[in-house]
Formats: structure tokens, sequence, C-alpha cells
């Protein structure tokens, strides 16, 4: 899912956060955000969730902003920079010391350790 996609997914999904322009708004109230900080167990005051609810305003409108990019022709990419990673050849590189390990055990069951019980 794109981006845009996401984005439009959340908006339908809350309708309440387009004002009548469909503009982008961010009116969480002070009472949302205390709600919110209990859930968190956050202790916030009344001076600190007017901040925070400043704060997302502000988050909103970039986000609105970055919304109404048109962004069709443009190829989703994973780095900014067009790099590989060299890869090695998938090739065993060490000798199987499994038999010789469970030779020096002093009990074995199969390809396993058999060891004392530590905790009763």
């Amino acid at each position: 899912m794109k981006t845009k996609e996401k984005v439009k997914f959340w908006l339908d999904k809350y309708p309440h956060l387009r004002d009548d322009d469909n503009k982008l708004c961010c009116n969480i109230w002070n009472e949302e955000i205390k709600k919110i900080a209990d859930l968190a167990r956050i202790n916030i005051n009344k001076n600190e969730a007017i901040k925070v609810s400043e704060k997302l305003e502000g988050i909103m409108g970039l986000i609105d902003q970055m919304t109404q990019v048109n962004t069709d022709r443009i190829e989703a990419m994973a780095h900014a920079l067009d790099i590989t990673q060299p890869l090695r050849e998938d090739k065993v590189t060490e000798v199987d010391m499994r038999e010789k390990s469970l030779k020096l055990s002093n009990e074995t069951d199969q390809s396993l350790f058999i060891v004392p019980r530590v905790i009763e």
C-alpha cells in the first residue's frame, strides 16, 4: 500500500480529521490528550496538554502538505541512493564438527548433548 493510500485509509476511517474545507485539522481537545496520557500512564497538566495539541496540529499540517504533492509518476524506493549490497556465493566454508564434538561428551542421544539437570 502506497503512502497516499495509507493516509487516505486513515482519513476515511477518521473523517473528523478534516475540516469544512477538506483540509486536515487536528483539533484534539485537551480532554482527549489527557485521556491518551492516562492510557499511557503519563502525568500531564493543562499547559503541557495545550503544547502537545499545538505540536499535533503542526504535524497534521505537514501531513496535509505531503498528501497534496502529486507522486503518481514517482517510483517507490527502499533507499535514497541507488546502491546494492554485494553478495557472496552461498557455499559451505567450515567443516562439520558435529560428530567430533559429540564424541567429546559423556552422554548423547542421536545428535543432542545430554547434560545434568540444573534447575529442579
